[in-house]
């Protein structure tokens, strides 16, 4: 029996040392709360073109020393991307404490963007610190604060793609032997009836489009109200109807495709639409 409790306490100290926590490093240790920064990534979004949107990341110094951040810079994404930090460089940050770098997206075009940051510091272990760094740039939606007197008398056709990537646009990896699917959205912004009459995918077999309802179908008019204004939905947005297109893409190999989508309709002018397809097998 003595031989269990003496065992015993020796099972308690040994627990003890074990569950003491090493002291920070000496030397200062840059550290940041997440390794790459998406704009909006959350649920597909992207960011209006032309719109600018901020994130952060936090830089940690888990050392004791001070971390001295000499420069912060971002590379690539077609001058998209802009950083800001708390004061001009170099930025001093004391022995574990925080400071944050100021990310701002604004797209000029609507496709999706990439670039690195970086930043410099006297981290001896990791002088520079990279993060990837991406965003999606989409077309603005259909203006709400159009009148009757502003409206087109024939019919238009608008479309909210330009361009589909479908391994950006699915937000999932394209990963061969599945189907991805991505919708285009049709809208008539006009006093008169927009008969979609086709849309039809060119180019590699692994594209194809459906539609609901069946085309060709037609998208009424905005009506206009006695006082020259139109009728409004909830939001405040211009009341017609649209269509939903969906573009499916299924890889059947690791590589490269592309084809075309293009849209018939009877629009007077930009009746035809044409829309760029790309994707890559994984």
């Amino acid at each position: 029996m003595k031989r269990l409790v003496a065992m015993a306490g020796i099972g308690i100290i040994v627990a003890l040392v074990g569950c003491g926590q090493p002291p920070p490093p000496e030397n200062p240790t840059l550290h940041t709360d997440v390794d790459s920064v998406g704009f909006n990534a959350e649920f597909c979004a992207g960011v209006y073109v032309g719109t600018e949107i901020q994130d952060n990341v936090q830089v940690i110094n888990q050392g004791q020393n001070d971390l001295v951040i000499s420069d912060v810079s971002i590379t690539g994404g077609d001058n998209a991307f802009r950083v800001s930090t708390v004061s001009a460089t170099p930025v001093t940050v004391k022995g574990l404490k925080t400071t944050f770098v100021a990310l701002f997206f604004k797209p000029t075009e609507a496709k999706r963007y990439t670039a690195t940051l970086k930043i410099s510091s006297n981290d001896p272990k990791l002088p520079v610190k990279e993060l990837q760094v991406s965003g999606r740039g989409v077309p603005p939606p259909v203006p709400t604060d159009l009148d009757a007197g502003t409206l087109p008398q024939g019919p238009k056709l608008q479309v909210d793609r330009t361009a589909i990537d479908f391994t950006v646009d699915s937000c999932q990896q394209t990963t061969v032997g599945k189907q991805y699917q991505v919708t285009v959205t049709l809208t008539n912004p006009s006093l008169s009836n927009l008969t979609v009459n086709s849309a039809i995918v060119s180019g590699d077999p692994a594209m194809s489009v459906t539609s609901t309802p069946t085309l060709p179908v037609t998208l009424a008019g905005v009506g206009a109200l006695p006082d020259g204004g139109v009728r409004r939905g909830a939001d405040g947005g211009v009341l017609g109807t649209d269509v939903s297109v969906a573009v499916l893409f299924s890889p059947t190999a690791a590589k490269a495709y592309s084809g075309t989508l293009t849209i018939n309709s009877n629009a007077p002018s930009g009746g035809t639409v044409t829309i760029p397809l790309t994707g890559t097998g994984l």
